[in-house]
C-alpha cells in the first residue's frame, strides 16, 4: 500500500468516526463514559445528571465535534489527493469550500434536527462570512479571466 493510499484510508476513517459521532450520539456517549470513567457507574458525575436534558446536550456536543471532525477529514482527503493538475490555482479555494460545506451541512442539519436551532443560527453567521469571501474571490477570478 502506498503512503498516499494509507493516508487516504486513515482520513476516510476519521470521516467515518466524525459521522458516527453525529449519527449515533448515544453510542458515542457510552463509548466515552467507558473510555474515560470505565463506565457510567464509575463516573464522578452525579447519577441524576447522567440522564435527561443534560445527557441530550452532552450528546449534542459530541455531534458538533463529529461534524467538525468530518469537515476536517474532507480537508485532509483533498490535501492528500493533491491539487488538480488542470486547475491548480482553484484547488485551495475549492478544498476550503468543500471542507467548510461538509461541516456546515452536517452540523447545521444535525443542530436543527436535534432542536438546537441556536447553533444553526451561529453556523449561519460563519456561512455568510465564508460565502461572501468565496463570492469576492469568484468575482476577482472572473475579472482576471476577462482581462486576458
Amino acid at each position: 500500500m502506498t503512503a498516499r493510499a494509507l493516508l487516504m484510508t486513515l482520513t476516510a476513517g476519521f470521516g467515518a468516526m466524525g459521522l458516527t459521532f453525529v449519527l449515533a450520539p448515544s453510542l458515542t456517549l457510552s463509548f466515552f463514559d467507558w473510555m474515560v470513567y470505565g463506565g457510567t457507574t464509575e463516573s464522578p458525575v452525579p447519577p441524576d445528571m447522567m440522564e435527561g436534558e443534560t445527557r441530550r446536550y452532552a450528546g449534542f456536543i459530541y455531534q458538533v465535534l463529529g461534524a467538525v471532525i468530518f469537515g476536517w477529514a474532507v480537508a485532509l482527503w483533498l490535501i492528500v489527493r493533491g491539487p488538480d493538475a488542470n486547475n491548480p490555482d482553484n484547488w485551495a479555494v475549492r478544498s476550503f469550500a468543500l471542507s467548510f460545506g461538509a461541516w456546515f451541512v452536517v452540523d447545521t442539519a444535525m443542530s436543527l434536527a436535534m432542536g438546537f436551532w441556536q447553533n444553526a443560527v451561529f453556523n449561519t453567521l460563519f456561512g455568510v462570512g465564508a460565502s461572501a469571501t468565496w463570492l469576492a474571490w469568484r468575482r476577482k477570478q472572473s475579472r482576471a479571466a476577462n482581462s486576458i
